[in-house]
């Protein structure tokens, strides 16, 4: 009879912890936060969008004294209004206050095959065509630099989710660790058993 019981109990405690961890895997993303720029008309220093998926967004130039919009799109401007565009040398950063994923982007600039620099948290450049974000992409981050690569572009629109959290809920670690305690509560009963 001993030995049927710790097996159930065991059994039961697998389940437990499988069903923890089932639950911790399937927590879904929840939907982006789409950012656009058609109230966007003048030259700022910054522009600054709250209510998004990671906290407020700021919005700067680099490598340029302002951003500048123009019927829905932003761009990097060297004190002239008339410069629409990230060109040679500029770029813009989005700062988030939480870890975000950029899913998409959309770009205005000369053709398709067009390319454009991503740094994100402060790393590598990395080269991305427009094609790319055009299929499903997935870039987590908190900050990124969007830099020129040869085509000078502006920026319609971006979709940043929010970053998936590795760490468990609250839960769920409770439930996988009474499934281990019972597990080794029944291991230890067996071992005893055995041993008388």
């Amino acid at each position: 009879m001993f030995t049927a019981f710790p097996r159930r109990l065991i059994a039961v405690a697998a389940l437990m912890g499988a069903q923890g961890m089932a639950h911790a895997i399937a927590t879904t993303t929840p939907a982006g936060t789409n950012v656009t720029f058609s109230g966007v008309a003048s030259l700022s220093q910054s522009l600054t969008v709250n209510n998004s998926v990671g906290g407020t967004l700021t919005i700067t130039p680099q490598g340029g004294s302002h951003i500048t919009g123009l019927s829905g799109k932003v761009g990097v401007s060297q004190n002239s209004a008339a410069d629409t565009t990230v060109g040679s040398g500029e770029g813009i950063l989005f700062s988030f206050t939480k870890g975000v994923t950029l899913s998409r982007l959309l770009l205005d600039m000369p053709g398709t095959g067009g390319s454009f620099t991503l740094s994100v948290n402060g790393g590598g450049a990395q080269t991305y065509s427009v094609a790319t974000f055009q299929n499903s992409v997935s870039i987590a981050g908190s900050t990124f630099l969007f830099g020129w690569s040869g085509t000078n572009y502006a920026i319609n629109s971006a979709t940043f989710g929010k970053a998936t959290s590795p760490v468990p809920e609250a839960d769920v670690v409770a439930m996988v660790l009474a499934g281990a305690g019972i597990a080794a509560f029944a291991a230890r009963r067996q071992r005893r058993s055995k041993a008388a």
